[in-house]
């Protein structure tokens, strides 16, 4: 049986899924398919992690489970959802070059559950005076 059940990741992370095997002789030669190809796993060893790293959204389905004995497993049955959310297109608006001694405001597009630049702030702006990077602007 594959388990995971379903898992959430970003884009560019990884999951993992396992598969729990009773009966035949470890280690085994598991295939699972990804909606697209198979993929064979050998010295399989049941309940151990299968890391993937889907670009999408992907259910993994099991094809076949085949013992150390070379005996093929029957009722072979199980999948694995993995939801892949896609990384959010950041855009920041403000100048593109400013003078020493002027001021800007960088503006982040709003939506996000946070913010984070690279002095700390959480907001979705951040000012810049003076060449300094402040918190606050007016």
């Amino acid at each position: 049986m594959l388990s995971v059940g379903s898992d959430t990741i970003c884009a560019g992370s990884i999951a993992n899924i396992s598969i729990a095997i009773t009966g035949g002789v470890s280690p085994y030669e598991v295939v699972i398919n990804d909606g697209v190809s198979d993929s064979t796993y050998t010295n399989y060893v049941s309940g151990s992690d299968i890391t993937v790293s889907p670009d999408s959204s992907t259910i993994y389905t099991i094809v076949s489970v085949t013992d150390a004995g070379n005996n093929v497993g029957t009722g072979n049955s199980g999948t694995a959802t993995i939801i892949v959310n896609q990384l959010p297109v950041v855009t920041i608006s403000g100048p593109a070059f400013i003078c020493q001694g002027d001021s800007a405001m960088l503006i982040a597009q709003p939506g996000f559950v946070s913010y984070l630049w690279s002095n700390g702030a959480q907001t979705d702006y951040l000012c810049s005076y003076h060449g300094y990077i402040v918190c606050n602007c007016i």
